[in-house]
């Protein structure tokens, strides 16, 4: 009987030592993924961000617009467009980011800042505090919701 409890505990030992080793290789595969996000909106790369959206994304901006994937990567073509060609120019930064997880899926919030124009428009200079919820599906971590809420200026 003391054998068996002591294999017990020890298979319990081991086993809480890989799951805090596995929880940790887990949050740094959000944090990369929501850092390529976030390197995909600044670098406006529209390859990258195709491949980070899940099909059924959906999400909401700060002016309280919903858009599906398909609406919001056409969106983000033309802006991606006007900025290559040099029509556009924007700074996007991100600040405090916090990630909780709950299963196979993760919630990330932060703060954003955007700056800049695009030609014939008024500039923007936005800051928003953002809520991203990822799901791994097939082994990959995929963006399926996003939220902007505008905040005032400090």
């Amino acid at each position: 009987m003391a054998v068996a409890t002591a294999l017990v505990f020890v298979a319990l030992l081991f086993s809480n030592c890989n799951r805090v080793r596995d929880n940790h290789a887990v949050e740094q595969e959000v944090v990369d993924a929501q850092h390529h996000w976030e390197e995909a909106l600044k670098q406006f790369d529209l390859n990258s961000m195709q491949s980070l959206l899940a099909e059924d994304y959906q999400q909401t901006d700060l002016r309280g617009k919903v858009q599906d994937r398909v609406s919001w990567l056409e969106f983000f073509k033309s802006y991606v467009t006007a900025v290559h060609s040099g029509n556009a120019k924007f700074e996007i930064s991100f600040e405090g980011r916090k990630v909780r997880f709950y299963g196979n899926a993760a919630v990330v919030t932060g703060g954003a800042t955007f700056t800049g124009q695009r030609t014939g428009m008024s500039p923007v200079n936005n800051l928003i505090r953002f809520t991203n919820v990822w799901v791994k599906r097939r082994g990959l971590w995929q963006l399926v919701s996003y939220q902007a809420t505008p905040i005032e200026k400090r």
